[in-house]
């Protein structure tokens, strides 16, 4: 079976363990840039208020900064700020069990994983949750279409798609682009994956945690060898 796997809130804690930090480091940013607040502490609560509601950071800093009337140059500020340097005080932020899980797997399984970000920004995140080549044969930054990037996998082990599982938070940019190629799709409800509801019968799975992902993995193989 080949695997590929998406990085934030599939393996690594994203939205409760990186991006409060990195919100609030953003928020001193765009402060010493001239951004002018009369009450900073109910804006900064408005900010984490609004990031409980919208899908991405990118998402809730737009939405924050729309609520200031603010000018678009701090939008710029912000989103570089936010995919900048990894805050120092963030730790431990891999998922529960996420290390012992691909070690598991990875044996009789090809793993992969494709990420969109910013290079720096996501190298960071995988260097220091312990997350790298050891478990993957190939891993893939990229800032478009996520199934451009999974048709090359794809194309390039020769493999049927129907033994090519694709995991993620996000419905719309994860799993979608997979569906489309004819891979099994499975939906990590974690994170931000909890604000998003299936509407398009993109998801063949739905998983709360990853050691759920080993049974589907049996399944899938089982239903496999029966065709």
């Amino acid at each position: 079976m080949l695997i590929i796997f998406d990085l934030d809130d599939t393996l690594i804690d994203t939205t409760k363990k990186i991006a409060p930090a990195m919100f609030i480091k953003t928020f001193q940013k765009l402060l010493n840039s001239g951004l002018e607040i009369e009450n900073k502490k109910k804006a900064l609560d408005n900010l984490f208020e609004i990031d409980k509601k919208t899908i991405s950071s990118n998402e809730t800093i737009l939405s924050f900064l729309q609520s200031l009337n603010a000018n678009k140059k701090f939008y710029d500020i912000a989103l570089n700020e936010m995919h900048s340097n990894l805050d120092s005080n963030i730790k431990n932020f891999i998922i529960d069990g996420a290390i012992e899980f691909l070690y598991d797997i990875k044996e009789k399984n090809k793993l992969f994983l494709v990420t969109y970000g910013y290079d720096s920004f996501q190298n960071q995140k995988l260097k220091k949750a312990g997350l790298d080549k050891l478990f993957f044969s190939k891993i893939y930054i990229v800032r478009n279409d996520k199934g451009l990037c999974f048709k090359k996998i794809i194309d390039n082990n020769n493999i049927d798609t129907k033994n090519v599982i694709v995991i993620g938070d996000k419905i719309d940019t994860d799993l979608m682009p997979a569906k489309k190629l004819g891979c099994i799709t499975v939906h990590m409800k974690y994170g931000k994956g909890l604000l998003l509801e299936d509407k398009k019968n993109i998801v063949d799975y739905t998983v709360n945690k990853l050691d759920d992902i080993k049974t589907i993995i049996r399944k899938i193989g089982v239903k496999n060898d029966d065709k």
